[in-house]
Formats: C-alpha cells, sequence, structure tokens
C-alpha cells in the first residue's frame, strides 16, 4: 500500500481565538501537506473546516453536526485530498457527540478513517470507552481496518505499564 499521511486537530470551538489562530493552523497544514484531515470541535454555522479547506485547496470536506441541542453549533469533520468512496455518521448517544468514517482508496486499496470526538470527563472513562467498542462493534465501523483500535483506558494503561518498565 503506498504511503498516506493524516493529521488530527481539535480546533477548540469555545476558548479558540480563531482570528489570532487561523492563519498558524494553515501554514502547518501547507507544511505537512496531509492526505487526510480529521477535524474536532468545528465551529457551525460558520463551518472553520470548510473555510480551511477553501485555504488549503483540493480538499473536499465531510462534516457532521453534533446532535441535540448542539446541533448546527459544533461539529466534527473530514478534508480528503483523495476521493472519498463512502461517508457515514454515527450518533454516540452521549453529551451530542457524533462519529464520521470516511473510505478512501488508496492504490486500489480501501482505507477506512473513523473521527470521532468522544466523551470527556477529567475523572470518568467508561463512557468514552463504551463509544469506541460501540464503533468497534458496528458493521461496517473500521472493519476494512488492519488493526484494531483499543479502548482510551487501555491505551491508557499500556502507556502507564511502558513508562513503568523504563
Amino acid at each position: 500500500m503506498s504511503q498516506i499521511s493524516i493529521v488530527t486537530f481539535n480546533l477548540l470551538n469555545k476558548p479558540s481565538r480563531w482570528k489570532q489562530r487561523h492563519t498558524l493552523i494553515v501554514d502547518e497544514l501547507n507544511r505537512l501537506h496531509p492526505d487526510l484531515i480529521a477535524l474536532q470541535e468545528v465551529a457551525l454555522p460558520a463551518n472553520n473546516a470548510q473555510w480551511l479547506a477553501d485555504r488549503l485547496g483540493c480538499y473536499s470536506v465531510h462534516m457532521a453536526s453534533k446532535t441535540g441541542l448542539l446541533q448546527g453549533q459544533e461539529g466534527i469533520a473530514i478534508l480528503s485530498r483523495l476521493p472519498v468512496d463512502e461517508f457515514r455518521t454515527l450518533d454516540l448517544m452521549t453529551q451530542n457527540r457524533v462519529a464520521e468514517r470516511v473510505r478512501v482508496r488508496v492504490a486500489g486499496q480501501p482505507l477506512v478513517l473513523v473521527n470521532g470526538h468522544f466523551y470527556f470527563h477529567v475523572v470518568d472513562h467508561v463512557k468514552r470507552v463504551r463509544q469506541v467498542q460501540a464503533l468497534r462493534g458496528r458493521a461496517g465501523w473500521g472493519a476494512a481496518s488492519t488493526t484494531r483500535p483499543r479502548p482510551s483506558a487501555e491505551i491508557s494503561t499500556t502507556r502507564r505499564d511502558r513508562a513503568r518498565s523504563t
């Protein structure tokens, strides 16, 4: 499979200072020139994901708005320089959060990217783990991946254990 590059970036919708930061973000994304960009906390209806895509050029925008009271105010997006075969969204059922999935082709092979802005609480990670597990169990979500995503608690434990052993 050919190499591709993927960037994930939280735009920090609420405390963002967008006007001070947007040029730096565009400059860095231009420098990295990724094939896929997964964005979280996209401001709506202004749609800073589309604004970025317009400045970067050659990216399609695949947007998923949060649900409930936050619908139309905030969302997530995937920007792609590759042709997108399929786009889906999934309601994560907590905190109005959603996930999205795009399937692209790289050297004729399918590649799936899932972007999510998962449940956040400083101490309680159980709902976040449930959201990741729901994605793993959903038909077609991650099925084309060569590696299975691990819940955030399992990832944190692995990192902690590795740090202790050094």
